[in-house]
């Protein structure tokens, strides 16, 4: 019963949903393509990837299978060529240009090999196997028929066959035509053709070669169709019969063809012994994409064996003759203009290959050339008139001929590391194999299952290595030029006497595996050498081995091997009656090879010629019975051999019939050839390349003798002496770093202390001063306390010189606040170092202070001096002490002074702040502690803010008391709480100048009111006291607004944020800085970072060699010249890209200057003033595509930027919670992770609030931080399961994760284990002292976060929050766990994660599949399946239509 016809608007939905499909999975592809995985997880992935490609090449023939193969292989290979855009190239910091020249080399091949791949799945993606179209019964609507035969220098015996040929085809006599368009005017084809009944055509002139021939013999006939053979393509029969029916039913079909089938060997195929056992070269174009291109509309005229439209022909004014492909060009016009073309893959014509691989190298470098004159002139990306399949068919068969320079880049790539260790792939060698062999098996699978019968894996590397090097120069002279170039006659039918080895061909090959074998000895060298990366020269060394064997493979294809018979012997069975001359006894048999020369046949039964006898041939008796006379050579027991003597015409054309004429004659040679197995194709390959190897041996030692015996340089010394030079500047590049952190006491502001000691290092030295130059310089700052005085001063500087110096003229100064405190010769006996101890007057010092070291120097006798001289400088140790004895001032308690005395912005030391309270405050009091402590926290900012706590008594120092009775802190019973809140400050009764900030309340809400009123508005506040009454809450702050922070989402002025001059002075200039801040959470999404422009302007006394330099975070960004010639001054507006892997939440952007002078006259006076720079402070900072996301727990985020908490810097989502019954430690811990959040925050915590665990809401919607010691903080225990510690008194454990959250977590990249271990041992050396901050997803609260800072019951809370404050000590902080023991802190990633904050969700959704590898695999089959389902459903139905002429 047959099925009815889908309705159209079954099919507009089958389509619509076939598209959504597809658009699903390209969805799913692109998540598969951009996840980033760890290298174990990528190398699992690639294995589950090639092991679901080798499931699906074993499977069925179904196109579904094929297009899943299909869709793998494009997945993996563009995850590879992603990854390798956006994580290898080597730029930045570590590279330089070698390593990016070769690299760029190198990704654009990978980039031309990747989209010649993707377009030839599109080309063959549904080889539409078109069979022939009957033609009409009535032999009166058959069209006539113009056959033409183009020939120029070609002997007769090449072109007889053809002819006789085309006289046999099957058509009616009278509606056939043949011409023989003889351009070389021989009078031998004219006789030949009035011989034979065929047209012999010449013309007056050779214009435009074959197309030129062609189109003067269009203009002389008149057949609607024109069939076109080269002279020796010898159709059969049937030809016209198998491809007129097609063009008569469409009458905008111009084209058809069919393939061009060879029964010689080509150069490959002879010279290696594969012929009829491997296809040929041109196989895979006419079995497979021929057929593709069909589908999409675009096959190909090839220039013989077509059969054509004349008006088509006409419409475009003939062959075309722009270019040296004449054929392709010809087709692509007729596409252009609408017309249609096809495809029948059935072998109608058969000729001769080319002779010889000079010859073979000959025409394919006419392809070259043709195809990238026609990509040049008449680019198909851009002709109108075309479909997008015919767009990427013609393109793609254009871009293959461009294969020369990325053939050659694969060939050398992996010597630029062995040879110049360039950094070709900036990637841990593992991680490139884990990428690349998935890509590279894929790929070989698909195009295996897809071409196996038409092409071998392995041999297309072979057949581009021999071309590459030749036509890499016509192909890109053609695109410069396209009217370069003209059209060359390939010889055929020619003979090779004798074995030789085309040395022409092969000498660059032979120079390219001289190099490779270089490479690969100094690739051993390296490899045995201590600290070598293995993997990465290991893969080098590999991919070389690769490149010998396809290089030996090239080298053995050009040993010519001997072909003497001047006519090709075709293996083919063909019935044949055998007669003895005048004898009437006929014996039938068959051939098993005949030839134009002759014929082998078994031996026969009943006839028994001897060798050297006649006998009588006739060969298919049953279509026409020719006796032909032959003579025997060789009659065995097995076989028969005969050789024709002079054939007549009617003979000869039996021969060529039964020869090549038959309509079957090539049909079974395709069936005869093997299906690929990649496996052993690549044995065979590697066969060659080891025949190649001993051929290039014999090359070299050749070459040694001749160039000794010559005794001149030949080129493999050259190329010997380049690698032996890149060996010889190598030199392994250490990349092991180590850090050393020293246990030093913290420097503690002390308004009491009566004397100070300081180093250069404490007052900013972080290395030892280095004064260059004749003028050298190099000042530090020196702040004192306003609230004393300096009574004496000493400073003890170590000192080291050049011992070049001039005793009697270099000297060094030292300078307080620019007044000379001492200075002292610099005399050789104290080069080595020397101790120098001076006495500075005290009145010299103000609060701020610098101290100025100044260099003379010389060391010229009688002579001009260069001021840069490298032997000017001396140098100071960082470690050299300032000793100070300091007196009180006396101060009046007042309110107008604050925060001073308790804050003084001079002492660069770390604040440390007491806050007296009541033994048991109330959570008011508490948070009104809170707020100032986060106000004292954002003042110290840098030197950071500690708050010890005592209950009840005072402190022998400056300290904050807050109270609501009077007998809170007994020393000031006396002092009474007023009824209105109050801030007072007064004499420390204790203790002689130290001040008590007081805040007194009848409450706890008034002691917060007035904490508030005192961080909000202290600038209003005057005399001894103040009451507060009616204090109103400022706004609210947004969402990372921070006064400290800048905002990425505008371009940010970079320039105001520098402190200082933007000029820059002198010949050592210092650096132009510029500090900001960002929001921690600030997640760039775009690969590349900020953009800075800014403008920068130089002065005319600076020399060539002057530089500008930009520094992020002291990460080198790029360097600008500032002396290009003689002009006086130079303005320039510059762009740099900054590597967002440099930017953080606190950055520091630098514009360094560097000055040289010009030295051509070194005895004239110079001022170094002269030489200046500025930037402008327009300088803006542009972030691309970001948002703002983090990954929790990170304790590194809390203490490098207080967040999460410091996304409301106010502290209005924020809240504090301590036990029922804190300790004075658990307090003081809390205010201290206050000033600490204040400090990050840059504003007082005013909105926020303290809770008692108990006292706790159980809807409150805060980011929580939990303080206590764990015996006092009960909620430890509610929480056990969900944090990473377990507190049990004094005994500490790690909590311990089920099985599948440890597999999670390891699949995600985090070593579970190692932390574990690490962390436990940590935990066993406290023994019991443990600090510990804890970070964990709020239970009480979605996308909130907690934070428990934490001891165990013989530790210190206190002593874990001051590791906040210490920049060497919280660098250590990640992850959700930090462990605090003294000195030692240590982060780690042991739970589960959570995020705050939101990313777009396409990228959202690509970092989920990331972090869950799991899915990789399930992902890749979902999308592939789908692809191939709906690909199917949409490609069969124009493939139907394209079969049916509707398309």
């Amino acid at each position: 019963m047959s099925q009815s016809p889908r309705a159209p608007s079954e099919d507009r939905l089958s389509r619509v949903l076939a598209w959504f499909v597809v658009g699903v999975a390209a969805a799913l592809g692109w998540l598969f393509i951009t996840a980033s995985l760890s290298l174990w997880w990528q190398a699992g992935m690639g294995v589950a990837t090639v092991v679901l490609g080798l499931l699906l090449s074993r499977a069925s023939a179904d196109r579904r299978a094929l297009y899943a193969l299909m869709g793998i292989s494009t997945l993996t290979t563009t995850r590879y060529l992603y990854w390798r855009i956006t994580e290898t190239l080597p730029i930045g910091e570590g590279f330089d240009a070698v390593d990016l020249f070769f690299a760029t080399g190198l990704i654009l091949a990978e980039l031309y090999a990747w989209g010649i791949l993707l377009l030839g799945y599109f080309q063959s993606i549904w080889p539409l196997q078109r069979r022939p179209i009957p033609l009409p019964e009535d032999v009166s609507q058959w069209p006539t028929i113009d056959v033409f035969i183009p020939s120029y220098n070609e002997p007769l015996k090449v072109v007889r066959p053809t002819v006789f040929a085309a006289m046999e085809l099957d058509w009616p006599r009278d509606k056939i035509n043949v011409y023989v368009l003889d351009d070389g005017r021989r009078p031998e084809f004219a006789a030949f053709c009035k011989e034979i009944g065929a047209i012999h055509m010449t013309r007056p002139d050779n214009k435009h070669a074959k197309a030129g021939n062609i189109n003067h013999a269009l203009k002389q006939t008149s057949g609607d169709f024109i069939a076109i053979f080269d002279c020796d393509h010898i159709p059969t029969r049937s030809f016209l019969q198998m491809t007129a029916g097609v063009m008569l039913r469409d009458p905008k079909m111009a084209l058809v063809q069919t393939p061009h089938h060879f029964f010689s060997p080509d150069p490959f195929e002879r010279n290696l012994g594969v012929f009829r056992q491997a296809p040929n070269e041109g196989e895979l174009f006419y079995g497979l994409l021929q057929d593709g291109n069909d589908y999409w509309d675009a096959t190909f005229f090839c220039g013989s064996c077509a059969l054509l439209r004349r008006t088509a022909l006409e419409q475009i004014d003939g062959i075309a003759v722009e270019t040296v492909t004449e054929d392709a060009h010809t087709s692509l016009k007729m596409h252009g203009l609408g017309w249609k073309s096809a495809y029948i893959n059935i072998p109608q014509a058969a000729g001769l290959a080319t002779e010889s691989l000079s010859a073979h190298v000959g025409q394919r470098i006419r392809w070259a050339r043709g195809m990238a004159q026609i990509f040049r002139v008449d680019n198909p990306l851009f002709k109108k008139g075309l479909g997008i399949g015919q767009r990427f068919c013609y393109a793609n068969a254009m871009l293959h001929f461009f294969y020369g320079f990325p053939r050659v880049v694969f060939l050398s790539a992996p010597l630029a590391y062995l040879l110049f260790d360039a950094k070709v792939i900036a990637a841990q060698g593992l991680m490139i194999v884990s990428f690349a062999i998935p890509h590279l098996v894929m790929a070989i699978m698909t195009n295996s299952k897809l071409q196996g019968k038409f092409r071998h894996s392995f041999w297309a590397e072979v057949y581009e290595t021999v071309l590459a090097v030749f036509i890499i120069i016509p192909t890109t002279l053609a695109m410069i030029n396209p009217k370069l170039g003209k059209f060359n006659v390939t010889a055929k039918g020619g003979i090779v006497d004798r074995d030789y080895f085309d040395g022409d061909i092969a000498r660059p090959y032979f120079f390219f595996y001289l190099a490779n074998f270089i490479g690969l000895v100094v690739g051993t060298l390296r490899i045995m050498m201590p600290e070598a990366p293995v993997d990465t020269i290991g893969i080098n060394m590999g991919w070389t081995c690769y490149n010998l064997l396809i290089l030996g493979a090239a080298i053995c294809v050009a040993s010519e091997k001997r072909q003497i018979r001047h006519a090709v012997r075709v293996r083919c069975t063909v019935p044949a009656a055998v007669r003895l001359p005048g004898s009437d006894v006929v014996e039938m048999t068959q051939t098993l090879d005949l030839s134009y020369g002759g014929a082998a046949m078994p031996a026969l039964e009943h006839l028994t010629p001897e060798v050297g006898g006649a006998v009588e041939i006739a060969l298919i008796p049953d279509h026409r019975v020719a006796w032909t006379p032959a003579t025997v050579r060789r009659a065995g027991s097995n076989v028969l051999a005969v050789e024709f003597g002079p054939l007549e015409r009617e003979q000869e054309a039996q021969l060529v019939y039964a020869l090549y004429g038959r309509a079957d004659a090539w049909l079974r040679w395709r069936d005869a050839q093997t299906y690929d197995r990649p496996l052993m194709a690549l044995r065979g390959v590697a066969n060659f390349g080891r025949l190649g190897t001993m051929r290039f041996f014999r090359w070299m030692v050749t070459s040694v003798r001749d160039a000794l015996l010559r005794r001149r340089s030949s080129a493999t010394t050259a190329v010997a002496l380049v690698a032996l030079a890149g060996v010889m500047a190598w030199a392994p590049r250490s990349e092991a770093q180590s850090l050393d952190a020293a246990d030093e006491d913290v420097a503690i502001a002390d308004a009491q202390a009566t004397a100070r000691a300081l180093t250069l290092e404490d007052l900013g030295a972080t290395t030892p001063l280095r004064l260059r130059t004749s003028f050298g310089q190099y000042s530090l700052p020196l702040s004192l306390r306003t609230d004393q005085v300096v009574d004496s001063a000493e400073l003890t500087l170590e000192v080291s010189h050049s011992p070049a110096l001039r005793a009697d003229k270099s000297h060094l100064n030292v300078l307080v606040n620019d007044e000379l405190v001492d200075t002292w010769r610099l005399t050789p006996e104290d080069a080595s170092g020397a101790q120098h101890t001076l006495r500075i007057n005290p009145n010299l010092f103000l609060p701020y202070n610098q101290l100025r070291f100044e260099l003379i120097g010389s060391y010229a006798i009688d002579e001009c001096e260069d001021p840069a001289h490298p032997t000017l400088w001396a140098q100071i140790s960082n470690q050299s002490a300032l000793s100070l004895k300091l007196a009180p001032l006396p101060i009046q308690p007042s309110l107008a002074d604050l925060p001073a005395p308790f804050f003084d912005v001079a002492d660069t030391r770390r604040l440390r702040l007491p806050v007296v309270t009541a033994p048991a405050p109330e959570d008011g009091v508490i948070t009104a502690a809170a707020v100032i402590a986060s106000w004292f926290g954002a003042l110290a900012d840098y030197r950071g803010a500690e708050f010890p706590v005592q209950y009840a008594e005072l402190p022998a120092q400056h300290a904050i008391v807050l109270r609501t009775r009077p007998d809170d802190v007994p020393l000031l019973r006396d002092l009474p709480v007023p009824s209105t809140p109050e801030i007072r400050v007064i004499e420390h009764p204790g203790a002689a100048n130290a001040r008590l900030l007081v805040i007194s309340a009848s409450d706890a809400s008034g002691v917060l009111e007035a904490a508030r009123a005192l961080v909000y508005g202290s600038d209003s506040l005057r005399g001894a006291h103040a009451r507060i009454d009616g204090f109103e809450m400022p706004t609210a702050r947004a969402l990372n607004d921070s006064p400290r922070w800048a905002n990425p989402d505008t371009p940010i002025p970079v320039g105001e944020w520098v402190q200082g001059s933007l000029d820059a002075r002198g010949l050592a200039p210092g650096p132009i800085a510029a500090d900001f801040r960002l929001p921690p959470d600030l997640y760039i999404i775009a690969r590349d970072g900020p953009t800075l422009d800014f403008t920068f302007r130089a002065g005319g006394s600076i020399a060539e060699k002057s530089a500008l330099s930009v520094l992020i975070n002291n990460h080198f960004v790029g360097d600008e010249q500032l002396k290009f010639d003689d002009s006086a001054s130079l303005t320039r507006r510059e762009r740099m890209v900054l590597p967002k892997s440099h930017v953080t939440h606190r950055n520091r952007l630098v514009w360094q200057f560097h000055f040289v002078r010009n030295t051509d006259r070194l005895c004239e006076a110079f001022n170094p003033e002269l030489l200046q720079g500025s930037v402008d402070r327009d300088a803006m900072l542009r972030f691309p595509r970001h948002a703002y996301y983090a990954e929790m727990p990170a304790l590194n985020l809390l203490a490098e930027g207080g967040f999460p908490y410091t996304r409301y810097a106010d502290g209005g989502q924020t809240a504090f919670v301590l036990p029922d019954t804190p300790a004075a430690q658990d307090l003081a811990a809390l205010l201290t992770v206050a000033g600490h959040l204040g400090h990050q925050g840059s504003v007082p915590l005013m909105q926020t609030q303290v809770f008692r665990e108990s006292r706790l809401p159980t809807d409150i919607d805060r980011d929580l931080v939990l303080v206590g010691r764990s015996d006092r903080l009960q909620t430890l225990g509610k929480l056990n399961g969900e944090l990473p510690l377990e507190f049990d008194g004094n005994r500490v454990n790690l909590r311990r994760d089920g099985t599948l959250s440890r597999w999670i977590a390891e699949a995600r990249g985090r070593d579970i284990e190692g932390a574990r271990a690490h962390a436990g041992e940590v935990i066993h050396d406290a023994a019991g002292q443990l600090g510990a901050v804890m970070g964990a997803a709020s239970p009480w609260g979605a996308e909130r976060s907690l934070t428990i800072f934490t001891a165990a019951a013989g530790g210190d809370v206190f002593a874990a929050t001051r590791a906040l404050l210490d920049p060497g000590q919280r660098q250590y902080f990640a992850g959700d766990l930090t462990l605090v023991h003294g000195r030692v802190v240590s982060g780690y990633s042991l739970g589960p994660t959570y995020s705050v904050g939101h990313l777009p969700w396409d990228y959202a959704l690509r970092k989920w599949i990331s972090e869950n590898p799991l899915l990789m695999l399930p992902l890749l089959i979902i999308a592939v399946l789908l692809f191939a389902a709906a690909l199917r459903v949409l490609l069969r139905r124009r493939a139907a239509r394209r079969l049916a002429g509707t398309a």
